[in-house]
C-alpha cells in the first residue's frame, strides 16, 4: 500500500510540474512527509525535482534567459549556504518532525494566500531578485520549496508563459544542483532514500509524459484552482 501511494503521489507531482512549470515540491513534500517522514521525504523530493528539471530544461532550452534569473540564482546560493550553516549549528532541527511539519503547513498556506489575495505585484527591480533568491535558497535547502519566491519574482517581472516556465527551469536546475550537493555532503541520501527514488523514478517518468501529452487540453485556470484547494486542505492537516 505504501508503494502504491508513493507512486501515485510522485506521478501526480510530476504532472503538476509539467503543466504549471513548478509545483512538484509543493505537492510531493506534504504528502510524502506524511507517508515516509520528513527525514526521507526531503532528500527524496530533491532527487525527484532534479530529475524532472533536467528533462524540462531540454524542452524549454530556447525559452530561458540566464541574465533574467541571475540575481535569483546568486541570492539562492547564499540562502542555501545560510540554511546549511543553520543545520550544522542546530543538528537536531530535522529531528523535530512535528515542528517541521507545522512550519511546512504554514509555508504552503502562505503561498496559497499570496496566490489568491495578491495576484498582481508591482514591477520589481533586479535587486529584489537577490532577496527573494536568498529566501528561496533557504526554503529549498530546508523544505525543497524554493519555487514560490521565484514565482513571485516572475510575476512581478511580467514574464510571458514560455519565458516563465523556461526561466523557472534554469533557476531550479542550478538551485537544485547545489541543494543536492549540500544534502549529499550532509549524508541525507541513505540507502532507504535511494531505494524509494528508484521505485519512484518510473512514476515520475510516466507523470512527465502525461503532462506533456495533456498540457494543451488542460484548462489552466480550473486546474490551478483545484491544486490550490488541494494544497489548502493539506496545509491545514499539517497544522492540526
Amino acid at each position: 500500500m505504501e508503494s502504491l501511494l508513493l507512486i501515485g503521489i510522485v506521478m501526480f507531482a510530476a504532472f503538476v510540474q509539467v503543466s504549471s512549470g513548478f509545483g512538484n515540491a509543493l505537492i510531493a513534500m506534504p504528502f510524502l512527509t506524511g507517508l515516509l517522514g520528513f527525514q526521507v521525504a526531503a532528500p527524496l523530493v530533491t532527487l525527484m525535482g532534479f530529475s524532472l528539471t533536467v528533462v524540462m530544461i531540454i524542452r524549454y532550452r530556447q525559452d530561458f534567459h540566464l541574465h533574467e534569473v541571475g540575481p535569483m540564482i546568486a541570492g539562492s546560493l547564499l540562502g542555501i549556504g545560510t540554511a546549511s550553516l543553520l543545520l550544522m549549528s542546530l543538528p537536531t532541527l530535522y529531528d523535530q518532525e512535528q515542528v517541521i511539519e507545522r512550519l511546512l503547513g504554514v509555508l504552503i498556506l502562505a503561498f496559497i494566500a499570496y496566490d489568491v489575495l495578491i495576484p498582481v505585484l508591482p514591477q520589481l527591480r533586479d535587486g529584489w531578485g537577490y532577496g527573494l533568491g536568498w529566501v528561496g535558497g533557504v526554503l529549498a535547502r530546508l523544505y525543497n520549496l524554493g519555487g514560490p519566491p521565484a514565482v513571485m519574482y516572475a510575476h512581478a517581472r511580467g514574464w510571458q508563459p514560455h519565458t516563465f516556465k523556461g526561466n523557472l527551469q534554469i533557476y531550479a536546475l542550478i538551485n537544485g544542483s547545489i541543494v543536492l550537493l549540500a544534502r549529499a555532503l550532509h549524508g541525507e541520501f541513505t540507502a532507504t532514500v535511494l531505494g524509494y527514488y528508484l521505485l519512484a523514478l518510473p512514476a515520475v517518468t510516466f507523470g512527465l509524459a502525461c503532462g506533456y501529452l495533456l498540457d494543451r487540453y488542460i484548462n489552466q485556470t480550473k486546474f490551478r484552482k483545484f491544486i490550490l484547494i488541494l494544497l489548502f486542505l493539506v496545509g491545514l492537516q499539517l497544522l492540526l
